[in-house]
């Protein structure tokens, strides 16, 4: 056991117990996006497990054209509990609450202090505000919120004694995005065409068990000039959100077939290509929407039939 793992058991921590004491209570997250000017809520089921499929809720959020913000709030009746011997920090000192957001698959980290807690308040709120740019998320997405010592003026044996240690037992809250539902799964991206299609498919990659599933080897492209293109960007009709879904499926099966009737790749052969390539992406929609791969409209039918059933 090294130092810091020492160090950690010897102070008291804020456990269950001690947040019903205090009256921790926390918000359902709410997620939103900017398209043509105007903020979209992607609405979560009232059953939120605190993982986020968020093209199962709206599939026309894509992390190459809109940004992402998520508002969360924390709410704490009896703070006091926190303070004094019994607790986990002397009155005379503060209390901070922070996010941290990491994700690999996205190459980024950090952590955001978003509140203070002190000792002479009856109720506090604290929310919580983050925007993700545009272009900035993929793969999975984790926030971890915790509680910090943020001021040390009188310390006492049992506490923390140093300036930013995490004084929780465990996360008082974990959310996990995923950014790879059923609209997220392509690079998406704009053209300009007046006479052109709604949307074209790009196809540029060679190897596809290496060749990455982003913009530089396939891509989704959308006409911002079509008549349509403000209807299907908004989404807010269900005949919109049905149309993108289509061209998502149709994007879909083009791939499907690409691989497994032009280029004969087997499914099992494609277990063992590199996370994130074009033959992974294919592998996990052949084996998550029991697509059959017999022949080109078998491919077509099964996807029609579990989409039906299954996509919102």
């Amino acid at each position: 056991m090294n130092i810091s793992e020492n160090k950690i058991s010897l102070y008291r921590k804020i456990d269950d117990v001690m947040k019903e004491k205090a009256g921790v209570e926390i918000s359902k997250p709410r997620f939103s996006y900017v398209a043509e000017n105007e903020e979209n809520v992607i609405h979560l089921p009232n059953d939120f497990d605190k993982v986020t499929y968020l093209n199962q809720y709206d599939s026309l959020w894509s992390p190459i054209i809109h940004d992402l913000t998520i508002n969360q709030s924390f709410f704490i009746k009896r703070p006091e509990v926190f303070f004094g011997e019994q607790g986990v920090s002397m009155p005379q000192n503060q209390l901070g609450i922070a996010a941290h957001i990491h994700s690999a698959s996205s190459h980024f980290q950090k952590t955001i202090s978003f509140g203070t807690i002190t000792s002479n308040i009856n109720s506090i709120e604290l929310p919580f505000h983050y925007q993700f740019p545009r272009s900035s998320l993929r793969g999975n997405v984790e926030i971890d919120y915790f509680i910090y010592l943020k001021t040390n003026e009188v310390y006492f044996s049992q506490h923390a004694n140093e300036v930013g240690m995490n004084i929780c037992d465990e996360d008082i809250e974990n959310i996990l995005i995923i950014i790879d539902g059923t609209g997220s799964i392509f690079p998406i991206t704009e053209f300009e065409d007046k006479n052109g299609p709604i949307w074209k498919l790009q196809k540029n990659w060679i190897e596809p068990g290496v060749d990455g599933f982003d913009s530089s080897n396939i891509n989704l492209c959308i006409n911002t000039l079509h008549p349509l293109f403000g209807q299907l960007k908004k989404g807010k009709l269900p005949i919109s959100r049905a149309f993108m879904n289509d061209i998502i499926l149709q994007a879909i099966t083009l791939i499907v077939q690409q691989i497994v009737i032009v280029e004969e790749f087997q499914v099992e052969d494609m277990k063992d290509a590199l996370p994130g390539s074009i033959l992974s992406a294919v592998y996990y929609w052949v084996t998550t929407f029991d697509i059959d791969i017999t022949n080109l409209f078998t491919i077509r039918n099964s996807l029609k039939d579990y989409w039906a059933k299954h996509i919102k």
